[in-house]
């Protein structure tokens, strides 16, 4: 289990993937692989990122090019309350919280545009799972969860795990 204090951008991870659809890249981004559908038997794997770092390589995977990855990790909140989620991807992103989708955005673009979504955080765990797309070039992403004025949360905590 890896423990983030609140940072500006949220860096521990569990990643999922690649996943691939030979010769259909443009319909990856609607297209529900495992982490989606069965919630059971993903392997998942321990993954740090540093926001504005591109990545050409997945651990243990070749290129990044028409894939999909998939990360998680769970928000522990003190109290329940309302936040702000601030996304950007290269290229597109969906995003749950709890298992619901709380923001999508088919955009193929480079990190950078940023996606601000207000949503409730339960008292307790509240898993985030968010789904990159990626078309061609290097793969990345950005998450940072704030107050709904844009302040650090205070109180939270991010847990990677299983």
């Amino acid at each position: 289990m890896i423990r983030q204090e609140l940072a500006p951008h949220v860096r521990n991870w569990m990643f999922a993937g690649p996943y691939r659809m030979t010769g259909r890249g443009e319909e990856l981004h609607n297209e529900a692989f495992p982490p989606e559908t069965e919630r059971v038997d993903v392997p998942w794997q321990r993954f740090t990122y540093n926001y504005g770092t591109r990545i050409h390589q997945f651990p243990g995977h070749t290129e990044v090019d028409l894939c999909t990855g998939y990360l998680k990790t769970t928000l522990v909140s003190p109290s329940a309350r309302e936040v702000r989620l601030e996304m950007t991807s290269d290229d597109s992103i969906k995003a749950r919280l709890n298992g619901k989708l709380i923001h999508d955005n088919p955009s193929r673009r480079s990190l950078g545009e940023w996606d601000r979504v207000k949503v409730p955080l339960q008292k307790g765990r509240n898993e985030l799972l968010l789904k990159i797309s990626n078309h061609e070039g290097k793969w990345g992403l950005g998450c940072r969860v704030l107050t709904p004025d844009g302040q650090p949360v205070e109180g939270l905590k991010v847990i990677a795990e299983e």
